[in-house]
């Protein structure tokens, strides 16, 4: 829902009629219980194949959103900790790995190198 919420913020701010995101957002919602049993399954196996998309993309694009919501003088307070465990992960070396690869790296808390 922050990232939600954070869309809403960024449109108006670019002057574009938040209500025109309920479309994009109700196919979204319509992907999610798909997404969570992929990343339950991936979780379970510790196997984070990242075909789709990977944490080197997903740092990018969440790059992205900061650099242009700072432009519009957006918060970015919760992406940027967000990307902040994002960016770990890829110095990890799980750039290549499925963005469900973060709750291992969650879970792990401060026992993963480089907390």
């Amino acid at each position: 829902m922050s990232g939600y919420i954070h869309a809403l913020a960024l449109a108006d701010a670019e002057q574009i009629p938040v209500t025109s995101l309920v479309p994009y957002a109700r196919d979204i919602v319509g992907m999610i219980p798909d997404i969570m049993s992929e990343f339950a399954n991936q979780f379970d196996s510790g196997h984070y194949p990242g075909q789709e998309s990977n944490l080197h993309s997903t740092a990018a694009v969440m790059q992205n959103i900061i650099t242009a919501s700072k432009e519009s003088g957006i918060d970015v307070s919760i992406m940027s900790e967000v990307k902040a465990l994002v960016d770990k992960a890829v110095e990890l070396g799980y750039g290549a790995q499925d963005f469900s690869r973060l709750a291992e790296i969650i879970r792990q808390g401060s026992r993963v190198k480089g907390a």
